[in-house]
């Protein structure tokens, strides 16, 4: 059964939003990473995704936040910026 959860990325001062529906936390952050940004929308570049996807590969997932429900956090690193990744589960 699919949730839908809120993803917000911080990356180089801006801030992105992406509702994704997924099975977990980390199938929501892979098809995030999957995703293409539609023709027109301003957000966070392909290249940025994939790299975050490499990294997502080769880490342990999305980590829970001590002393909240259904909210993780993620980081990564794209030229040598961070990328802070929330994920939180909305709806069941």
């Amino acid at each position: 059964m699919d949730n839908l959860y809120t993803l917000m990325v911080e990356y180089r001062g801006g801030t992105y939003v992406w509702q994704i529906k997924a099975s977990s936390t980390e199938e929501a952050l892979l098809r995030w990473a999957n995703t293409q940004e539609r023709q027109g929308r301003k957000g966070l570049g392909s290249r940025v995704r994939l790299e975050i996807r490499k990294q997502l590969d080769n880490d342990n997932g999305p980590v829970a936040l001590k002393g909240c429900r259904n909210v993780w956090c993620q980081t990564g690193v794209f030229r040598d910026q961070l990328v802070l990744i929330h994920v939180v589960r909305t709806c069941a």
